[in-house]
């Protein structure tokens, strides 16, 4: 385990893939993209595949995989998660070239003065409640945002088929990772220029419920690199990008705020965004309470910034999401250690235990490789 705090860097992150793989199709940015994969990309390949493995983090790959294997043997570099470090916010930035300034995701969890609820930006429910939302695409309707792949069509008039494989909780989606390389597979011996972009739920999901350093974090990362390098036996012609949204850390302990009253007083409403990174809507003569109380307890495990802070400092470059200042409340907590809060109200009183998690800016959450490989 690194104990170092990693701050985003906008000019070598996860979200600078997609800016180059949209470069590469003949669509600007105005965000710079990886010289790395630039200059990979420039041999022109008949398929371009992007794979996400969401939380595989460098600190887990190294742990878990040797030095000889595919994945491994075939990283370029290191780069940063975008913040938070947590999928809805970091895919959202992998799908579309945008940083979370301009997408507007900003966690699990993001209150919508439109419907007053605390949604889950995945599922269209209230978090704490678990009321749906007024429609079943309310989230979208208001956040919603261009993909890559819809970019690249448009640009191309069709001429690149775009592909996306994502897993079951997508209509038409795979159930296991033998069926999303089988189906990459079939794709890329296809005739035609192709461009595939595929996203797999694993390791986060067991990473959540064995921890990081687990055997069977080991046995999946394996019988994923296995699968990956039987495809790219099969393969000409094309390159495949690797990466990850982001990484996870091992929970040293659960804090629930709940149970300190003197904090929750202080508060408007719930709290939103997520666990390792945690967003606060004060009443208007308890800010500066709030604020002495919170670096009194928890002064060695989170940074306190104010919303401008936030917002300044990490949500990274472009032109603001009108939704940012309704999402980032009066201050936004962030965590440096292996802490994560919980809040439960009366009707999210149910916490089940997270063996790991991320959102915060550990070196083993903030960091993910770059991978190229070459078929």
């Amino acid at each position: 385990m690194v104990n170092k705090n990693i701050f985003p860097d906008y000019e070598n992150s996860i979200m600078n893939i997609a800016v180059s793989i949209l470069k590469y199709y003949g669509i600007d940015s105005k965000h710079t993209g990886l010289p790395e994969l630039e200059q990979v990309l420039c041999k022109n390949y008949k398929n371009v595949v992007f794979i996400i493995l969401d939380a595989m983090g460098t600190d887990i790959l190294n742990y878990h995989l040797s030095k000889d294997c595919l994945l491994q043997k075939n990283k370029k570099k290191d780069i940063t998660s975008v913040f938070p470090s947590t999928t809805p916010v970091a895919t959202t930035s992998m799908y579309s070239g945008l940083s979370p300034l301009e997408h507007g995701w900003l966690g699990w969890n993001c209150y919508f003065k439109e419907c007053d609820m605390e949604l889950e930006l995945y599922n269209n429910k209230d978090f704490y409640t678990k009321e749906k939302a007024p429609k079943p695409d309310f989230v979208n309707s208001i956040i919603g945002y261009e993909t890559i792949n819809q970019k690249i069509n448009k640009a191309t008039n069709g001429k690149i088929a775009c592909h996306e494989i994502f897993p079951a909780f997508r209509p038409n989606g795979v159930k296991s990772t033998t069926e999303m390389f089988s189906r990459i597979e079939n794709l890329c011996n296809k005739d035609g220029k192709k461009f595939i972009l595929a996203y797999w739920d694993e390791p986060d999901a067991s990473l959540h419920k064995f921890g990081c350093y687990a055997k069977e974090i080991a046995d999946l990362l394996q019988q994923i690199n296995r699968e990956l390098t039987d495809t790219v036996n099969n393969l000409k012609d094309t390159l495949i990008i690797v990466s990850a949204d982001h990484g996870q850390i091992d929970i040293g302990e659960n804090i629930f705020l709940d149970e300190i009253q003197e904090l929750t007083e202080c508060m408007e409403r719930p709290p939103s965004l997520g666990k390792r990174v945690m967003s606060f809507t004060l009443k208007s003569n308890k800010k500066d309470l709030f604020e002495q109380l919170f670096k009194q307890y928890f002064k060695n495990d989170y940074l306190l910034l104010s919303k401008q802070e936030f917002i300044d400092k990490f949500l990274g470059p472009g032109k603001k999401h009108h939704k940012i200042d309704d999402f980032v409340g009066d201050f936004v907590a962030v965590a440096t250690g292996n802490k994560m809060f919980q809040f439960r109200t009366p009707g999210n009183s149910d916490v089940k235990p997270i063996f790991a998690n991320h959102a915060g800016l550990t070196h083993e959450e903030m960091i993910v490789p770059l991978i190229l490989i070459e078929c």
